[in-house]
């Protein structure tokens, strides 16, 4: 299946994102992340909100720099995990509304800030998977 997506997905793991339905569904619900991407979020449910419904998107930022608020409506809602995919999940995806101009410089930060903090986690697994959880070096290699 070709991407239609013209950025790249950033695969999260356990980060949560308060979701509020603004239209026409009273919904209010702390809802897991799979992935981000410059116009779009993924969440993991069971539930997922209608296409089209438009919901309103609070992300905690990391430290004391408050929440980033965005808008967007649901554009995908997958209902079961597929045997074809099998890091598929089941949840919807919202695509974002336009940003101004403050929230698209604070938004690439957070989903750079992201990247690297998944990158972290990983390497961290992998290291312990190759040394072992207590063998994992303290200090530099080199």
């Amino acid at each position: 299946m070709k991407e239609r997506r013209g950025d790249i997905r950033i695969q999260l793991i356990s980060e949560k994102a308060r979701i509020i339905g603004v239209r026409s569904i009273p919904y209010d619900q702390i809802l897991e992340m799979a992935d981000i991407s410059r116009d779009g979020i993924f969440f993991k449910t069971d539930k997922p909100l209608p296409p089209q419904e438009i919901v309103k998107v609070m992300l905690e930022l990391p430290g004391e720099l408050g929440v980033l608020e965005l808008v967007g409506k649901v554009c995908r809602i997958v209902w079961k995990e597929s045997k074809k995919r099998p890091t598929s999940v089941k949840g919807f995806a919202i695509q974002l509304y336009p940003l101004d101009f403050n929230t698209e410089k604070i938004w690439n930060a957070y989903r750079i800030y992201m990247r690297n903090k998944q990158i972290v986690v990983v390497s961290k697994r992998i290291i312990d998977e190759f040394f072992g959880p207590s063998k994992s070096p303290t200090r530099p290699l080199y």
